[in-house]
């Protein structure tokens, strides 16, 4: 394909169904000749055609891949609306943009997700793998619930569209894909959701204990002060989840229990 040799460490695959990328660009809603699209990684051009078609204001697609991206720069050099940039997504600042679409590669989609969250955008539409997918919605007690779940459910309304078959990809991976839809929710304050980012991963660590030994381990880490510890057991006592486990609270839950913990923090400094 182009003469490319594809690169298995990266999760190299390109989506070559035609009806699931006509269904991703339709899921993105965008509206021609305003919206600036971002696509991560663009691959050798499929997605980004069919993005075209939607005549958007400018089309920025970011990979990562050098010679992907000379071919991307061959197919597209004629066009004013596309900038191509090559560089690794994850390490780049937030770009302007109001859509975001995306396959992106397997091994660094929960880095994906996270990176999503600096960004301002009206809506976001990316294939994970099947399993993955199923993280970002799964609700809490399940086993798919964890830190990252909590964080994209605290962030975004996800919603979770069709399931793409492993055929719908070259070379095909060994396993399936599901189209994930992300919409930005509105958050007034980011005090509570930094303390989220750095306590969650923490808490789901220790998943089997109880909440209030994960909760003291984790402040502990974290550098909290004895007072602060001692005030935030008591408030889970309060709250009535001091004998849950960490995986039992909802994204809602975690959203209540963190503006307690900083509002006590910050009346006790």
């Amino acid at each position: 394909m182009y003469g490319l040799k594809l690169n298995d460490r990266i999760s190299q695959v390109f989506m070559i169904d035609c009806e699931t990328l006509s269904l991703m660009v339709k899921l993105a809603n965008i509206n021609p000749g305003q919206d600036v699209v971002l696509e991560i990684g663009g691959g050798i051009g499929n997605l980004s055609m069919f993005i075209l078609h939607c005549n958007p204001k400018n089309l920025k697609i970011i990979e990562v891949d050098e010679s992907l991206t000379l071919v991307l720069r061959q197919l597209f050099h004629h066009l004013n609306n596309v900038s191509i940039l090559n560089a690794d997504f994850l390490s780049l600042k937030p770009q302007k943009c109001d859509v975001i679409v995306a396959n992106p590669p397997y091994h660094v989609a929960s880095h994906i997700v996270l990176k999503l969250i600096e960004y301002k955008f009206r809506r976001a539409v990316l294939t994970f793998q099947y399993e993955f997918a199923r993280r970002l919605t799964a609700k809490a007690g399940k086993k798919e619930y964890g830190s990252l779940s909590v964080l994209a459910q605290i962030h975004f309304n996800i919603k979770s569209d069709r399931r793409v078959n492993k055929a719908s990809f070259y070379p095909p991976p060994k396993v399936d894909s599901k189209i994930i839809v992300f919409e930005p929710k509105k958050i007034s304050d980011q005090k509570h959701t930094t303390l989220l980012h750095d306590l969650l991963p923490l808490l789901f660590a220790e998943r089997r204990r109880k909440l209030k030994n994960a909760m003291r381990t984790a402040l502990r880490i974290l550098k909290y002060k004895r007072k602060h510890i001692q005030k935030v057991a008591q408030l889970l006592d309060d709250m009535g989840f001091s004998d849950l486990r960490p995986d039992c609270l909802t994204p809602e839950d975690y959203v209540i229990l963190s503006k307690e913990v900083v509002a006590e923090v910050e009346n006790q400094v």
